[in-house]
């Protein structure tokens, strides 16, 4: 499991973290960072104001977090796959035909051949341009 790099915090809780002091707002935030980090949450039963917020938002917390992991893992799902299909489209790309080899060319072995053409034919290079 991944950890990210931080946690949200809903503009929508400023009304109950509004009645907290400046005192159990640190101590809240203290015990979401820990929580964020994957420790426990530290015992606030002494403020049972502070325990209930702190437990709610921790709760959001940890949902965050396995959302992120999810979200991760689908990502790092798709970006394989895309991968597995560049790999096979350039697996195919070269694929022997019927009778003998493809004919396609790609534009390095053409400019390849270009040049060797060019080399062998001065007297003609720029009469077919």
């Amino acid at each position: 499991m991944k950890k990210p790099k931080g946690i949200f915090i809903y503009l929508h809780h400023e009304d109950v973290i509004g009645k907290l002091s400046d005192a159990q707002g640190g101590r809240l935030l203290k015990a979401l960072l820990a929580c964020g980090n994957g420790a426990d949450m530290p015992d606030l039963s002494d403020d049972p104001l502070l325990d209930v917020v702190a437990t709610m938002l921790a709760k959001e917390v940890r949902q965050n977090i396995e959302h992120y992991n999810e979200v991760c893992e689908n990502r790092r799902g798709a970006a394989k796959a895309r991968e597995s299909e560049k790999a096979a489209a350039r697996v195919n790309a070269v694929k022997p035909k019927r009778g003998g080899f493809s004919t396609e060319v790609t534009s390095h072995e053409y400019e390849s051949m270009q040049k060797s053409w060019d080399s062998m034919n001065p007297e003609i290079n720029g009469l077919c341009d």
